[in-house]
């Protein structure tokens, strides 16, 4: 075969190799941007549950038409049974869904206002607040330290920015003895809300709490993959290689 013939060949094959992964890491890009939900009303697709060591909890909550920042908001109510030690709430929103096998990691950034309702024989440090994470089950929260320790009964602004898949462990793994991460189970539908718990002074009494949340607002955002910087900076190669071939042969 004419040797110019085959440069010529292996030239287009090139071209258009370095054209397909050009594409194609514009694609993985595309294929996943960012999302994001208010929610000031709560009239719908919240879902209240919770769980109590030992003889469990009661749980309820949901829209309330006044009295909030400025008018409806979410209220989440929990009530321990007797020789209950530790107890915590849960709200999740299933209204804003990230589908980490799709979609792949997050960056979370979320908002809200909170307010601490009512309260019954609680602990003088109040609540515990997390951002909670549904993967299927368990609920999962923010690895480590809660967000915050919450006694206060004024409307209180939280901002939470780069929140991010590992930050989020089941709650309180020593207490629930959970030891599950996102994804550990092939990743999939993740749900986003807010989780509240608590340890009771004293266990042989019941203790309860009721939190109000309101403009509740969340971001997701893709982390870039580092097969789509692969992908694209070898079709650079590619194609500067050809290039160079190129105009070595035409002189």
């Amino acid at each position: 075969m004419n040797p110019r013939l085959t440069t010529t060949i292996r030239a287009k094959r090139i071209t258009q190799l370095s054209i397909v992964m050009s594409i194609m890491s514009i694609y993985l890009v595309a294929s996943s941007s960012a999302q994001s939900l208010f929610d000031g009303s709560f009239s719908a697709n919240w879902s209240i549950d919770g769980r109590g060591a030992n003889f469990g909890v009661i749980t309820s909550g949901g829209q309330t038409l006044s009295g909030g920042n400025p008018d409806k908001f979410l209220t989440m109510n929990a009530a321990s049974r007797p020789f209950t030690s530790a107890f915590d709430v849960w709200a999740i929103n299933h209204s804003f869904v990230w589908n980490t096998q799709i979609q792949g990691e997050f960056v979370l950034n979320l908002s809200f206002d909170v307010r601490l309702i009512s309260q019954t024989n609680l602990p003088s440090y109040g609540i515990n607040l997390f951002i909670a994470a549904l993967q299927d089950t368990p609920v999962h929260t923010m690895r480590g330290a809660p967000l915050m320790l919450f006694t206060s009964s004024e409307w209180t602004h939280i901002d939470i920015h780069g929140l991010k898949k590992a930050d989020f462990a089941s709650t309180i793994e020593e207490l629930w003895n959970f030891d599950r991460d996102l994804d550990s189970q092939g990743g999939g539908p993740t749900k986003f809300g807010i989780a509240a718990l608590t340890v009771q002074d004293n266990s042989i009494s019941p203790a309860s709490f009721s939190i109000g949340i309101d403009n509740w607002s969340i971001t997701a955002m893709p982390v870039p993959e580092v097969a789509v910087g692969n992908y694209l900076w070898l079709s650079i190669v590619l194609f500067l290689s050809h290039r160079k071939r190129h105009i070595k042969s035409a002189s």
